[in-house]
């Protein structure tokens, strides 16, 4: 009776299992939903900055009030075989932007890609003229996304429009091209090259002939200022130059 028992337990896996169906309805599949996580720079960058992501007014042109941002969003299981709706969410206790200074919007995750790129804006304010606040960002969980490792689960943007010294702005730099740093040089460095600059944040990652080319134009133009009669001064009364040749 028990050798009979063995033998019906194993037509029953073997039905479940084998190569043709035991019964014609399909049998569902239990599978851990699929996770969302974001794509993180972690290549020579230190691991707790690698999550942060600055975004500054102060190195775009003064009319500009608003910016998109890009976020790179991964996913891990099995390809996607119909787009996916998904969303993310401020962590409140991380966030110090105001609700009105950015927008977040309903994202759909496309088919058979393991990254999507999405985008969500910011918007200037006065506040942020003296400050840099904090936006925390992170999915929102669903019946069909959770959220992947928690080490890449949220990205942390700041915020702000306060006048900020560049890395890239160094002594050699200084020395070579633009001279001396201040706000106001680089407020209107920026106005003056914008056009053909876009991100002034990342200027150093030029090609040197570019750059050169930016810093020209902008000794060209404090030269115009100065032959109509309206000299550009520093903040304490030293006219503004540059040193860069040409």
């Amino acid at each position: 009776m028990s050798h009979m028992k063995n033998i019906i337990l194993f037509l029953i896996a073997f039905c479940g299992i084998g190569f043709t169906s035991c019964d014609e309805r399909e049998i569902p599949l239990f599978e851990d939903a699929n996770e969302l996580y974001f794509d993180l720079p972690f290549v020579n960058t230190p691991r707790d900055e690698a999550d942060t992501v600055m975004v500054s007014f102060f190195f775009y042109k003064e009319s500009v009030t608003e910016l998109d941002v890009p976020l790179y969003v991964c996913l891990s299981g099995d390809l996607l075989q119909s787009p996916a709706a998904y969303s993310l969410e401020a962590i409140a206790s991380e966030t110090s932007l105001p609700q009105e200074n950015y927008a977040l919007g309903k994202y759909m995750y496309p088919v058979r890609q393991t990254m999507d790129t999405i985008i969500f804006q910011v918007y200037k304010s006065k506040r942020l003229e003296s400050k840099v606040d904090t936006l925390t960002l992170t999915f929102e969980v669903s019946d069909y996304f959770k959220l992947g490792q928690k080490e890449y689960a949220k990205r942390v943007i700041l915020v702000t429009a306060e006048a900020l010294c560049p890395g890239w702005w160094n002594r050699d730099f200084s020395f070579a091209m633009l001279g001396e740093y201040s706000p106001k040089k680089m407020r209107l460095f920026v106005n003056t090259v914008s056009d053909e600059v876009e991100d002034i944040l990342h200027f150093d990652e030029l090609d040197p002939a570019l750059q050169r080319k930016a810093c020209l134009k902008f000794k060209y133009w404090l030269e115009e200022e100065k032959k109509a009669g309206r000299t550009v001064y520093e903040d304490d009364g030293r006219e503004m130059t540059v040193n860069v040749i040409g």
